[in-house]
């Protein structure tokens, strides 16, 4: 995520949110963000339960993206664990198509399909 945010080949945010809901939050989100070296995407946290989000996933098991007007274009990508980089390509391929305001791909890397 850090890198794509460097790069600049995509015209977006990228955020890192711990949803720990509690006092901990605060330091979890300073170590990802020192262990991760997260210095060109927004790393932030929630720290109580009424901010806490309706729904969340952890970075390993696929990211959120959304378009410009904050609506879900994909509400989890493809699993790290379960495809190694074939789930960056499909984060990717997403961003590729929303920064470029295009269709979304109907198939995208490292997602399983039944044919």
């Amino acid at each position: 995520m850090n890198k794509w945010a460097k790069d600049g080949r995509y015209d977006c945010h990228f955020l890192c949110i711990c949803i720990l809901g509690d006092a901990s939050a605060l330091s979890l989100a300073k170590e990802m963000s020192s262990g991760m070296q997260l210095t060109h995407c927004v790393n932030g946290f929630i720290d109580n339960d009424q901010d806490m989000p309706t729904y969340g996933q952890l970075g390993c098991k696929g990211f959120i993206v959304l378009d410009e007007n904050h609506g879900v274009v994909n509400a989890s990508t493809s699993v790290f664990m379960q495809v190694k980089d074939l789930a960056f390509g499909h984060v990717e391929a997403l961003l590729d198509a929303v920064c470029a305001k295009q269709p979304l791909p109907k198939v995208c890397p490292g997602e399983y399909m039944v044919l």
